[in-house]
């Protein structure tokens, strides 16, 4: 199972209300310099990660109305979420780990993958700029248990800041390590004031830049038509490039790896071929066999034709997470943090938001995503092949030395920020 992905920009946000001290002030995590290489990487987290990010975008696709482009950071929101697993107990860990694929993983498991894989991520292809940075910023008197700390200093490098949330400037400090460490690209994800019960904030940022490995040249670029659900066709700025490529068709469907940098990490794009032509269909029939997207590819001569696009996408996750089986956790009588935090309070999660951003041009593509989780108390064909995106669309960044999936979206409007 060997992916690539590599875009832009992913933030995740945890938040975590209720009443109760932080026995520390603010410390930046130490560093690890260990070195791993792919081979080092439980393949049971990317699998977990991977399977975890494929079913909430199906459930995304179930209470999502049809229209507008949907894409997500599958890293982004795991990672926030196995920040706030290390505070959980009973029930509500037992709901985290089958919603996160991680049923079977002891928490040491779980941290120790993750670690190696944010190292090997960021390590993937000196042709691609990833980096990956973690915070807590916790309301100061509040007392948090020094494992739940520890844990996610140690393997999540998070930095650990102890401060009062209501202060007039509290929602300026974090909101500045938010587009710092997204490179402006997620400019805000609180707003002010913050609310007076919220006593942790988990944050999870991934930026990402990559030129593709063989860029598309502009004077190729040419307006040309892209079918939309439910009206005209539309025109739109058509990249164009001929070449080589992994490739591969199946019934409903065609697909093609782009790479990036020195080809590590790539973007493949999966498009419903004539007789298939609705995106739905395809993607549920994609996203319940996750071996679909891994394998088939062949390398083939063939000519590509594909949109520039730039799209913001926002989607509140808290019913698709709650469909996956994480009930308890939102459930203020039932949640269980108590690795996190001693009861009382009884913390719980109230809300999650997810926010990302794309753009993808002839040079390659940048891409931004925010999760704000809020706490309270075959064959190859045997001839060249012409693959035109001119209509809805689905895709996936993977780094393809873990098949890590970093992002996937569907896009039915390229003009459509």
């Amino acid at each position: 199972m060997k992916k690539r992905l590599a875009i832009g920009c992913v933030l995740s946000l945890l938040t975590v209300t209720g009443c109760g001290g932080l026995s520390n002030t603010k410390q930046a995590a130490t560093p690890t310099e260990l070195l791993y290489t792919s081979n080092d990487v439980d393949e049971r987290i990317v699998q977990a990660n991977n399977t975890f990010g494929l079913a909430l975008f199906r459930e995304l696709l179930k209470s999502e109305k049809p229209g507008g482009n949907k894409v997500i950071s599958p890293l982004s929101i795991e990672t926030a979420l196995a920040m706030t697993y290390n505070g959980a107990d009973g029930e509500t860990k037992k709901a985290m780990e089958e919603a996160l694929q991680l049923k079977g993983l002891t928490p040491q498991d779980i941290n120790k993958g993750n670690e190696t894989l944010k190292y090997v991520l960021e390590h993937a292809d000196p042709g691609v700029e990833l980096s990956i940075a973690n915070s807590l910023w916790a309301q100061e008197g509040m007392e948090f248990r020094q494992s739940f700390l520890d844990n996610n200093r140690t393997y999540y490098d998070a930095e650990v800041t102890s401060m009062d949330l209501t202060a007039e400037d509290a929602a300026k400090k974090i909101n500045n390590w938010v587009k710092k460490n997204t490179h402006d690209k997620i400019k805000k994800i609180i707003e002010e004031p913050i609310d007076p019960s919220m006593v942790l904030l988990l944050i999870n940022a991934i930026y990402f830049k990559g030129e593709w490995k063989s860029p598309f040249l502009e004077e190729d670029t040419k307006g040309g038509e892209f079918a939309i659900p439910d009206g005209p066709a539309i025109q739109v700025p058509m990249m164009s490039q001929s070449g080589e490529f992994e490739y591969k068709e199946e019934e409903g469907y065609q697909a093609i790896r782009i790479p990036y940098g020195k080809g590590t990490v790539r973007m493949v794009v999966y498009l419903p071929t004539a007789d298939r032509s609705d995106l739905g269909r395809m993607m549920s029939d994609l996203l319940s066999d996750a071996d679909q997207l891994t394998e088939g590819f062949h390398m083939t001569n063939g000519q590509l034709r594909l949109p520039r696009f730039k799209s913001e996408y926002s989607v509140k996750l808290n019913d698709a997470l709650t469909a996956l089986g994480m009930e308890a956790a939102f459930d203020p009588e039932r949640a269980n943090f108590g690795n996190m935090a001693p009861i009382p309070p009884n913390l719980f999660i109230n809300d999650v938001k997810h926010k990302t951003f794309i753009e993808v041009n002839e040079q390659g593509t940048e891409a931004a995503a925010i999760t704000a989780i809020g706490m309270a108390g075959a064959s190859a064909p045997a001839q060249p092949f012409s693959m035109d995106v001119n209509k809805p669309f689905f895709f996936t960044i993977e780094d393809g030395s873990t098949g890590t999936l970093l992002f996937m979206g569907a896009i039915e409007n390229p003009t459509q920020s």
